[in-house]
């Protein structure tokens, strides 16, 4: 028998409990305008924190990517904060949305450190550049910001 969703497929996801918001840094906010990167966990599988800052215009969608240190893309995703289901563009001043992810391998990348590097550009529209100048981007002609890197264990 098929099992029915908790949530339908375009409910906005559930709110951040205060408690993972006590857990949050924010030590190193980036922000985009209408929305912020307020903090992010760059395990395997990397999670972000936006934060809407105003009542967003449009549909603002992530660009996440994984890279090589020598800048080879290994894995990128585009789609909407918060796993695609809830459109920016409804999200209430100061919503916090958690934004997971789960990296697919290719075959060719082994165990080792790699970076993740975050983009924000509206629907059909060019990236954007962070109103924080100190955001460290991967190459100055590039929008695209370094987080951090994350390290992939061999398989067991």
């Amino acid at each position: 028998t098929a099992t029915v969703p908790d949530r339908p497929v375009f409910a906005p996801p559930p709110n951040v409990q205060p408690r993972a918001l006590a857990d949050l840094s924010m030590t190193r906010v980036i922000h985009f305008g209408e929305l912020a990167l307020i903090d992010w966990d760059l395990t395997e599988n990397p999670t972000l924190y936006w934060r809407a800052q105003q009542q967003p215009s449009q549909d603002w969608r992530t660009i996440l990517r994984v890279t090589t240190k020598d800048g080879q893309v290994v894995w990128e995703w585009h789609r909407s904060p918060g796993s695609g289901r809830w459109s920016t563009d409804h999200w209430p001043v100061g919503a916090i949305v958690k934004d997971a992810y789960t990296i697919r391998w290719p075959d060719w990348a082994g165990p080792g450190q790699y970076f993740v590097e975050i983009g924000l550009q509206p629907f059909g529209g060019d990236l954007v550049t962070p109103q924080d100048e100190q955001a460290p981007k991967t190459k100055p002609e590039e929008q695209f910001i370094r987080l951090g890197w994350l390290e992939r264990l061999p398989n067991p």
